[in-house]
């Protein structure tokens, strides 16, 4: 086994169909074969939460709990050039979490799992480019709390006081100077959040657009970002600053402080804004084919990685769940080109003959059938 692996072994224990399950020895790309029901995308998911802290299914923590179970318990045999350790997460079916190493309790994990990050594919990644808004702003803002401390904790706290705000605004007994106390808050930090993001799409889409170029029959990708405050910048490499969406927000929640009563939300902030794709011009939730369709959520997923790349120095850990099966030979090929370079890769299939060579030698384990 090589030692650039990063994880080298994983441990499941009453995790979602798993009462117990030790895979010993992962390569740098593992394919895990079985039947529909196995529990496969399990795997992919116990790797994702310890590594990236979320479930990529978007679960709540009580939900990978086995059903009657009062835990469940993942642990991952991490290796780097220095070192070797185990990370163990212990996963409350009341929604708590606790992380060790070797053993020893630790609060941040960012101090475990160090410059280690994963990039997930899946079939319904199709929804990055059809979905609503919130699908593209969740998978941005999911790659910048990975990449930055900071940035994830603006989000959390901005969303914090959107939630309080919201509360606010149903109790129509609460009064505005009750409320502008939140709203200087959602201000200062909307802006933050705005231009956070705004960087991070900017060097996104362009590695998007160069990864479209060689999947593509020549049209061209392009992202923007459409805010709800009136800044008019939707080009994301335009530079923002923070002054200026201080003083677009502040003007827009003055403008929309009706719109706001009657609707008893929050109108005006980055949760509203959007990620447009653009084919040549054209919206592509509107306008793009289903293979087009592909070709860009594609795009998006090895951009996210060529991020990482940039940004952490390091390259991801790549987790495939079923994804070679949708996909005709020329993203098929630009997939396998990403696994062969990438520090690990985990695929799934139910068919090993959905997942011809990527480049280096990988090691097949098969899971059994379905189990209740």
């Amino acid at each position: 086994m090589s030692e650039h692996v990063p994880v080298t072994s994983v441990t499941l224990e009453r995790f979602r169909n798993h009462q117990h399950l030790e895979i010993g020895s992962l390569d740098q790309t593992t394919v895990l074969v079985g039947p529909n029901g196995s529990g496969k995308t399990n795997v992919l998911e116990a790797i994702d939460l310890v590594i990236s802290g979320r479930s990529f299914r978007q679960a709540r923590i009580e939900d990978v709990v086995q059903w009657g179970s009062d835990d469940a318990v993942v642990r991952l045999a991490l290796a780097r050039q220095d070192a070797a350790f185990v990370v163990e997460e212990r996963l409350s079916a009341e929604g708590g979490r606790r992380l060790y190493v070797n053993g020893v309790e630790k609060r941040r994990r960012s101090d475990v799992v160090g410059k280690e990050h994963t990039v997930v594919f899946r079939p319904d990644d199709l929804e990055l480019v059809k979905g609503p808004s919130d699908v593209r702003r969740d998978a941005l803002d999911a790659l910048g709390a990975r990449l930055s401390e900071a940035y994830g904790h603006t989000r959390r706290e901005y969303t914090r006081v959107v939630r309080h705000r919201n509360a606010l605004l149903r109790e129509w007994r609460a009064t505005q100077a009750d409320l502008e106390v939140w709203t200087e808050q959602a201000i200062a930090l909307g802006a933050r959040l705005l231009v956070h993001r705004r960087r991070l799409l900017a060097r996104l889409a362009a590695h998007a657009a160069r990864e479209h170029d060689s999947l593509s029959d020549g049209a061209r990708l392009s992202m923007e970002y459409h805010d709800r405050c009136g800044l008019g910048a939707t080009d994301p490499a335009v530079e923002v600053s923070g002054d200026d969406a201080k003083a677009a927000l502040r003007a827009a929640f003055a403008a929309r402080r009706d719109e706001e009563r009657q609707r008893a939300t929050t109108v005006v902030g980055p949760h509203r804004d959007d990620v447009v794709l653009l084919l040549d011009g054209r919206e592509a939730r509107r306008f793009a084919s289903q293979g087009q369709r592909r070709s860009i959520a594609l795009a998006w997923r090895i951009a996210e990685m060529r991020t990482i790349e940039d940004v952490s120095g390091s390259s991801p850990i790549l987790l495939l769940d079923d994804v070679m099966s949708e996909l005709d030979e020329r993203r098929r090929a630009a997939l396998q080109d990403c696994i062969a370079s990438a520090s690990q890769a985990v695929l799934t299939t139910t068919d090993e003959g959905h997942v011809p060579g990527a480049g280096r030698r990988a090691l097949v384990i098969a899971l059994g059938g379905p189990r209740e």
